[in-house]
């Protein structure tokens, strides 16, 4: 029906995707989708766009459209950051390349750290956490263009540090304690037991992915940014970590 309502490929034809609507059964059809339609048959110059992401429910269902909008994101990104590089010397975009790929690495092994959850939803954790990376590290860079550069000494630093740390204690804490109640729990499935073993495992490769991140900004930054000092830099990324950390993995 999407093809028919959208004209994708195939004429537009209201009346035949009502058709394949109402016979459509399973995952992939949205409940809004006959609204739309109806709307669209009774004035011709109505146009929606349908999608297969519509009312998205359950797990297989979110992961997909999950990816699907992540694909869709890319394109932008890339749109914005050859405007946004666009004047930079060749050591800076070298160095930004760097830091680019830091990026990714990062942003993987969030998204591996909240989809090892078990349950449908997955790779819906999965993804989010991996595009949060990515949407955070392209606003950062508008906002730094744009002149909103950040502030910090070296003693904000040190008390950001410390609350990091902190939080990953904790966090690695709970993850040992927790594989450690789930092992004694004979009626927890196998997949159960791996995934509570595994988990301090992912912490610690997410803190080793970061702090290659955090040196790749921290570089990157002081060349493109000389008026600012390194303080400010980490301040602000220690900051961010900490807050993402405090969220990834709740629920």
């Amino acid at each position: 029906p999407i093809f028919y309502a959208n004209g994708e490929g195939v004429e537009r034809n209201i009346p035949l995707a009502i058709r394949f609507t109402c016979e459509l059964n399973g995952w992939g059809k949205s409940p809004s989708w006959m609204d739309s339609l109806q709307r669209m048959e009774k004035d011709p110059s109505v146009k929606e766009e349908l999608s297969i992401c519509d009312d998205s429910t359950g797990g297989r269902g979110a992961g997909l459209c999950a990816e699907y909008d992540a694909q869709i994101a890319v394109h932008h990104r890339e749109e914005k950051l050859r405007r946004l590089t666009k004047g930079w010397s060749e050591t800076q975009k070298s160095k930004f390349e760097r830091l680019a790929k830091a990026k990714e690495d990062f942003a993987l092994a969030s998204g591996a750290y909240a989809g090892h959850f078990v349950g449908t939803l997955h790779d819906w954790y999965a993804v989010d956490a991996a595009e949060s990376v990515r949407k955070e590290f392209i606003a950062n860079l508008e906002n730094f263009e744009s002149g909103h550069l950040p502030v910090g000494a070296e003693i904000d630093y040190k008390n950001a540090d410390a609350e990091l740390n902190q939080a990953y204690r904790q966090k690695l804490a709970d993850s040992e304690d927790s594989a450690e109640e789930v092992a004694k729990k004979s009626y927890e499935t196998e997949d159960v037991k791996k995934m509570a073993a595994d988990e301090p495992e992912y912490i610690r490769n997410l803190e080793r992915a970061w702090l290659k991140y955090r040196d790749a900004w921290i570089d990157f930054a002081l060349l493109r940014y000389p008026s600012i000092n390194k303080y400010a830099w980490l301040t602000l990324l220690t900051k961010e970590q900490t807050e993402s950390l405090r969220k990834i993995g709740v629920g």
